[in-house]
């Protein structure tokens, strides 16, 4: 909406029917993302399931690309490029380019730090077990993990970072969606001391200033 006004850009397929997540395999792989860029360039609309649509328009409604259909899943914003997950690994687009980042990686809700220069997200081990939770460093393309056995984390300020605490299950199949379940407990990471400590707060849906 702009002076007081909305308008169409543009319309996307409508679902041919309702879907639910009632495995983890399904749940890391269901992602639906309506998104600005940090400049407000452009905006981007991402979703797997249950119809797959990939949209990438200028703040005016251009549409500068479009990949309905693709395995494009998992989508965030970093400076003025966007970032997804497809079958090959990690897709970056800059400027109308497109270009095969982490080969073989699917990253699972990848979130943007405040400051830039950085995404932080998961990764599970084979059968959706362990979580992992990995750094990327948008400037030269290079990840480095942070913890082990955590999961769904996000930036909170640029230096710290929350996270769940995960654990494996006992007896095996007793937790609801996989080999391993939350603890309850919850941490945040200090990315200058590099420093994990619990936290209080139980869970995270956004945070302010948004990703730059």
């Amino acid at each position: 909406m702009s002076s007081g006004y909305d308008r169409v850009v543009d319309s996307t397929p409508l679902p041919a029917f309702g879907f639910g997540c009632e495995s983890r395999g399904c749940a890391d792989n269901w992602d639906s993302r309506l998104l600005y860029s940090p400049d407000a360039a452009y905006i981007s609309f991402v979703k797997q399931m249950p119809v797959p649509v990939f949209r990438i328009w200028t703040s005016n409604g251009k549409l500068v690309k479009s990949a309905d259909g693709s395995t494009a899943t998992m989508s965030v914003w970093s400076g003025n490029a966007l970032y997804w997950r497809d079958d090959k690994g990690v897709e970056v687009w800059r400027n109308g380019s497109q270009a095969l980042l982490l080969p073989g990686v699917s990253w699972i809700r990848p979130h943007a730090s405040p400051a830039g220069g950085q995404i932080v997200y998961e990764t599970r081990d084979a059968d959706y077990s362990t979580a992992h939770v990995f750094l990327l460093d948008t400037a030269t393309g290079k990840t480095s993990e942070i913890a082990q056995s955590r999961s769904e984390p996000a930036f909170l300020t640029p230096r710290y970072i929350w996270y769940l605490g995960e654990h494996v299950c006992s007896p095996a199949g007793s937790c609801a969606v996989g080999p391993t379940g939350p603890t309850g407990v919850t941490y945040i990471y200090d990315l200058q001391s590099g420093a994990e400590s619990q936290s209080i707060i139980t869970d995270v849906w956004d945070v302010w200033p948004h990703p730059a």
